[in-house]
């Protein structure tokens, strides 16, 4: 985990996903305009992914729990 990222666990899932769109597209300008910050970006890409993965995570095992295993709503494809 990045050591300045904010708490990002209040964040909707909305934002999480426009927070990573936003950070990956920073990825790409710093890899053309300054490649030595490239790592802290990764970093910060990394832990927003975590993130979304945990809760991909807690809302299949809260579907399974509930004998809701339609796995089709909790794949959103872009």
């Amino acid at each position: 985990m990045h050591p300045f990222m904010p708490n990002i666990s209040g964040m909707s899932d909305q934002d999480l996903d426009k927070k990573i769109q936003e950070l990956t597209q920073k990825y790409f300008q710093a890899m053309r305009l300054s490649p030595s910050i490239v790592s802290q970006m990764v970093l910060l890409l990394d832990s927003y992914k975590e993130e979304q993965q945990n809760r991909a995570i807690e809302k299949a095992k809260k579907a399974a729990e509930n004998g809701d295993d339609n796995i089709n709503e909790l794949i959103k494809i872009n």
